[in-house]
């Protein structure tokens, strides 16, 4: 049997060439997977649960995909309701992505939660 830290940088090095190759086929910004990827293992390191490599990765990608794609975004509607931070907006960028990564084991749950119960006509 190999050691829980074996595993888990099998999983970490899965993951980031997926990312990236994925991330990049798609045309995210590479230094926003990155900052997401940063986000994502520091929540991963902090939960403290082990997980098994198949379920690690599928939640690195799920993470960083969605911060990446999403903290572009964010940082326009940030710049649009607070113009001073127009000279920032790529620190304001990859600081949105790694902290999309690094809350998202707790925010994707919550958003699917409340879109489910919006659909079954619940508030």
């Amino acid at each position: 049997m190999s050691e829980p830290t074996t595993t888990t940088a099998a999983g970490y090095a899965i993951s980031a060439g997926m990312i990236t190759i994925t991330g990049g086929i798609i045309g995210m910004q590479y230094d926003a997977l990155l900052a997401a990827l940063t986000g994502a293992l520091f929540a991963l390191a902090l939960h403290g649960e082990q997980l098994p490599p198949w379920r690690l990765g599928i939640w690195l990608v799920t993470s960083v995909m969605i911060a990446a794609w999403a903290s572009p975004a964010l940082t326009t509607w940030l710049v649009s309701m607070a113009e001073s931070l127009q000279p920032a907006t790529e620190a304001l960028r990859l600081t949105c992505a790694a902290l999309i990564g690094a809350g998202s084991k707790s925010l994707i749950p919550a958003v699917m939660g409340r879109a489910a119960r919006t659909i079954e006509g619940g508030q």
